[in-house]
């Protein structure tokens, strides 16, 4: 009896964890964050070693140091996860690799706005220690007593293609046309700002606006024209702006705010899951041209 007992324990400890990890498809610093983010959750709440995969500017993370567990040479067949049950009937089996992928999942536990931002804060805790910059980054300079707003405006550019708001362009075969979530056009971005403007009526506004735009001063410009308050100071990287510029600065600085007006966007939704936004907008469904908005008090 003793014998067979403690052939089963040896058996156990020798026995190959079961492994998550995830996939990039291409993706940039926002969806590479959020690939990482769902495997971690999975990590936390399954018996699950997590395998950290560097990625572009992973290595400015004190994720990249973290000692995660290595995943063997040897091969393993993969599982992607897009069921809970996935996992479960899995779990009985050793040595199993689990690829978590953002893009396909249809997980009925993970939600940005919901599980990871209120219902688990000892899982947005451990993200907050890991997603941080090693080094100090160069954050916002935010007016005393002002109000802090994040403006995350997508205009396509090297990464996407063509928006509509390139007048140089005449063909119709614009990326916001195609996404307009993820596009919404400048109506949507003054008619937020408005809003949070009366929200936070009789205090001063800070707007940042974030954009891969070339020329962020003229969408501040037009806004700050549009919307003739002033209540409201608006902000932006002066010079040399485009897509792959301060990419992880720009991310942190947008996380250091205390509101958050998005588009269906990957890069602004990961900083949900390390931030503490006051108020969180983003455009949800389209009709026609205008945007049914959720607006979110945290």
């Amino acid at each position: 009896m003793w014998l067979l007992l403690s052939l089963v324990l040896c058996m156990s400890l020798h026995a190959e964890p079961n492994v998550v990890t995830y996939v990039f498809w291409n993706g940039r610093f926002g969806e590479n964050i959020l690939s990482v983010c769902f495997a971690k959750w999975l990590a936390h709440r399954y018996p699950l070693q997590f395998r950290y995969k560097p990625f572009h500017y992973s290595d400015e993370l004190v994720l990249h140091d973290e000692p995660w567990f290595e995943e063997p040479e040897a091969a393993r067949e993969p599982i992607v996860i897009f069921r809970d049950s996935i996992v479960m009937s899995a779990l009985k089996d050793t040595g199993t690799l689990f690829i978590a992928d953002y893009f396909t999942h249809i997980f009925p536990d993970w939600s940005y706005e919901k599980l990871l931002l209120k219902d688990d804060p000892v899982f947005k805790a451990e993200l907050k220690r890991v997603i941080k910059p090693k080094k100090a980054c160069a954050l916002l300079r935010i007016p005393p007593g002002a109000v802090s707003v994040a403006v995350h405006v997508r205009r396509g550019g090297n990464f996407d293609g063509v928006s509509s708001q390139d007048e140089t362009i005449t063909n119709r075969c614009y990326e916001d046309y195609r996404f307009p979530l993820k596009f919404p056009g400048d109506d949507f971005y003054i008619e937020q700002i408005r809003y949070v403007a009366h929200h936070f009526k009789g205090q001063k506004l800070y707007v940042h606006i974030f954009t891969d735009d070339k020329n962020p001063q003229a969408i501040a410009d037009m806004y700050a024209q549009m919307l003739n308050n002033p209540d409201i100071t608006f902000g932006y990287r002066a010079e040399g702006n485009a897509d792959d510029v301060c990419v992880v600065e720009d991310f942190f600085a947008m996380a250091q705010c205390e509101c958050l007006i998005r588009p269906d966007s990957a890069f602004s939704k990961a900083t949900q899951l390390i931030a503490d936004y006051k108020l969180l907008i983003y455009p949800r469904t389209v009709k026609f041209i205008v945007c049914d908005v959720a607006r979110e008090l945290q």
